[in-house]
């Protein structure tokens, strides 16, 4: 299968994991693969490839449209964070799109070249954005991706499940949030914690990154994931 236009890859590893029990280890693989199997729901054909674990807490995952890289790099940790108090770094290249070979582990290309390499560059930080070089905004992204992960790095777990639920596309409401989890909360409940977590900054950065200019320039965006 071939992608055109441009993609995201998402390279990660999962943090600490030499201090974790086999079935730590194995949850957090699970809750990677369940945050994986949702973000496909977001849009028609957006993972072309599932999620591949690989060395045990290393995975990667691409995102057809890079649209949504943000928003995704932030579901997969909190979701982590939420479901089983682990945290991932994840670097997310972009750039043109190459043909898929039958993994992704097998795929070649700069966007799956500068993912991997500056997951491996990566030392405090573990969220950052990788642009073609050149890119006007490849400087303010990973800016912008430095102070997101500075903001994902003070949440509780019910932060980061209340930001889980409201990162989705469908954006649901603080009611909507409250009657989802188990067991319910008040409106005022999910308000508060969604203010503790920065969740108005972490938004309006999410909503930017979709609607940046250099997306549409760079021929990733056609405004379908906004149907949603």
């Amino acid at each position: 299968m071939e992608s055109h236009g441009s993609q995201a890859v998402l390279t990660g590893d999962i943090v600490a994991s030499q201090k974790m029990s086999e079935a730590e280890l194995s949850r957090a693989r699970l809750v990677l693969g369940e945050a994986a199997a949702e973000i496909a729901l977001w849009s028609e054909d957006l993972l072309p490839r599932p999620l591949e674990v690989s060395r045990g807490d290393g995975w990667q995952l691409l995102l057809s449209n890079p649209a949504f890289a943000l928003r995704a790099a932030l579901w997969i940790r909190s979701a982590l964070i939420a479901r089983c108090a682990v945290d991932t770094r994840i670097a997310v290249g972009i750039a043109a799109a190459r043909p898929l070979a039958a993994s992704l582990a097998l795929s070649g290309g700069p966007a799956f070249v500068s993912s991997g390499q500056m997951l491996d560059e990566m030392r405090r930080e573990r969220l950052t954005v990788v642009l073609p070089v050149g890119a006007i905004l490849a400087p303010w992204l990973r800016l912008v991706a430095r102070l997101c992960d500075t903001l994902v790095g003070s949440w509780t777990q019910r932060q980061a499940e209340l930001v889980h639920a409201a990162l989705h596309p469908l954006a649901p409401t603080q009611s909507a949030i409250a009657s989802s989890l188990s067991p319910p909360v008040s409106k005022q409940a999910v308000g508060k914690g969604l203010r503790a977590a920065h969740w108005e900054a972490l938004s309006l950065a999410v909503e930017t990154f979709e609607s940046s200019e250099w997306l549409r320039q760079e021929g990733t965006v056609d405004d379908s994931h906004r149907k949603l």
